[in-house]
């Protein structure tokens, strides 16, 4: 009789140990899967393959910035404040081509004003 307990016991870690072992391994998979598939990238704005890039950022007061941010395909001037992120708007690839190569936020804030004055008229 004690031996049959202590094979039904064993059987039972046994059991235990292959279920908690399948449910991390299906843990794990499941992470790996999400990764590869998923299409954002929570945490690593401006990293390889990410929707979001940062470009370019000037601060203009305290806690005050302008940023130039690539979301897709399009590039966008943003105001941000300590309590706010405002559009201020949307520039022209051509735009940020050539500034680019001199890597001049003030060049691309001039062309942005003058779209927008062209626009305003």
């Amino acid at each position: 009789m004690e031996n049959m307990a202590g094979d039904v016991g064993t059987y039972s870690v046994l059991k235990l140990l292959f279920s908690l072992s399948f449910v991390i391994g299906m843990i794990f998979l499941t992470t790996y899967l999400y990764k590869k598939f998923s299409n954002t990238n929570i945490g690593k704005l401006g990293s390889k393959g990410t929707f979001l890039k940062v470009l370019t950022t000037l601060p203009i007061g305290t806690k005050k910035y302008l940023s130039v941010i690539k979301a897709g395909d399009k590039f966008l001037l943003i105001g941000i404040t300590d309590n706010s992120v405002n559009l201020i708007t949307e520039l022209e690839n051509v735009e940020i081509e050539e500034s680019s190569s001199k890597n001049n936020f003030v060049g691309i804030l001039r062309k942005a004003k003058q779209r927008m004055e062209k626009t305003n008229e």
